[in-house]
């Protein structure tokens, strides 16, 4: 019997891969736009940063449930809302992933959305420990 070649990605998973190196290029975390919006008040930042982090990760688990049970316009609806509040406080590589994952969920393009929904958990992880660090300076 002979062994069936190694599945080939699709053109889908292509391009969410390309779109994936593109946001390599985006910084994890950029302290300077929150204090663009409310100007240098410590105890401000801390208000928004805490509030993004519990609303943040309540938004990736409803996206990642919506997207393993195929409920893209769920996901699009929860990723378009975590994206403008990601931007707004400096996680931008975060933000553009929930743009992609949003436009993905519009299109109920699954196999797109199956890439950048494992994406999702690991950038929060990497906004979490950003926003982490700059509290604890904030502390001091």
């Amino acid at each position: 019997m002979d062994s069936l070649p190694p599945e080939s990605p699709s053109v889908a998973q292509i391009l969410a891969n390309r779109r994936l190196d593109l946001l390599d290029e985006l910084p994890v975390w950029d302290a300077t736009t929150l204090g663009l919006l409310v100007g240098d008040n410590p105890l401000m930042h801390r208000r928004w940063l805490g509030k993004f982090l519990i609303n943040a990760e309540q938004h990736v688990a409803v996206i990642v449930d919506a997207l393993a049970a195929g409920e893209f316009n769920v996901a699009a609806y929860e990723a378009h809302s975590l994206k403008s509040a990601a931007r707004m406080v400096g996680a931008l590589r975060f933000g553009d992933l929930c743009e992609a994952i949003e436009t993905a969920g519009i299109a109920s393009d699954e196999p797109v959305c199956s890439v950048l929904g494992q994406e999702l958990i690991a950038a929060l992880a990497g906004v979490e420990e950003c926003i982490a660090i700059q509290l604890e300076g904030m502390a001091s």
